[in-house]
């Protein structure tokens, strides 16, 4: 499980990804349709949750995360099994 603050610092990185700082963000938003990230936003996205977070995410989970809850659900699993 992702805690408030992780949760609130994902929101912020998503945020600075999508050019928006007061972009309000919900779990069901698509990525690309509700929020607008485009390609080299997916990159500046990955590239901050792997240094806030201390994880690596491969090219291919990051592809399959369509909503901001399949991100949260990634991040969640991929700091569980390590």
């Amino acid at each position: 499980m992702i805690e408030a603050t992780e949760l609130a610092q994902l929101k912020a990185i998503v945020r600075e990804s999508v050019f928006e700082e007061d972009l309000e963000i919900h779990p069901t938003d698509h990525l690309v349709t509700d929020l607008g990230l485009d390609s080299m936003g997916y990159v500046d996205l990955t590239v901050k949750i792997e240094l806030t977070f201390g994880i690596a995410i491969s090219d291919k989970a990051i592809r399959a995360v369509a909503t901001f809850q399949d991100l949260v659900h990634l991040i969640t699993q991929t700091k569980t099994n390590g």
